[in-house]
């Protein structure tokens, strides 16, 4: 069982994604802007994070700024789940996020994606044996 932090402000999306995981044997953990999804990951460290773009009080942009700084966080991986296009690239590159799938994401897709995170992590120590690349090709 791996431990997922979603983080959107949108309550259907967070429900809905969190009961994906669920049914797929995951933990989860939920956050409706940044600064709580800040606090979440410190208190409870995810195995990977969902996280939105567009939130108030702290967006997904400012989020991933603040946990690639905190040594504690830097090395979890982000899966944006946002209107995603080409003019997110460059910025989703400079801030290591893992992936972006556009929004709605199709659920198998998804739990895929997350399968192939998960198997980066360090099964001895729960952490991850290298920093996620950003992976161009799922960037849509």
């Amino acid at each position: 069982m791996k431990h997922i932090l979603i983080v959107d402000d949108d309550a259907p999306t967070r429900e809905g994604l969190a009961g994906l995981m669920e049914a797929a044997g995951h933990s989860v953990r939920m956050a409706t802007n940044g600064m709580e999804a800040l606090h979440q990951a410190r208190a409870h460290r995810p195995d990977l994070i969902l996280l939105d773009l567009s939130m108030p009080i702290m967006d997904g942009w400012a989020f991933r700024t603040q946990q690639m700084v905190d040594p504690a966080l830097a090395d979890i991986p982000v899966v944006v789940l946002s209107t995603c296009g080409e003019s997110i690239r460059p910025e989703a590159a400079l801030l290591g996020i893992t992936t972006c799938l556009s929004k709605p994401s199709a659920g198998d897709g998804l739990l895929h994606l997350a399968g192939e995170l998960f198997n980066m992590l360090d099964p001895a120590g729960g952490t991850h044996s290298r920093q996620c690349p950003v992976d161009r090709d799922r960037i849509l």
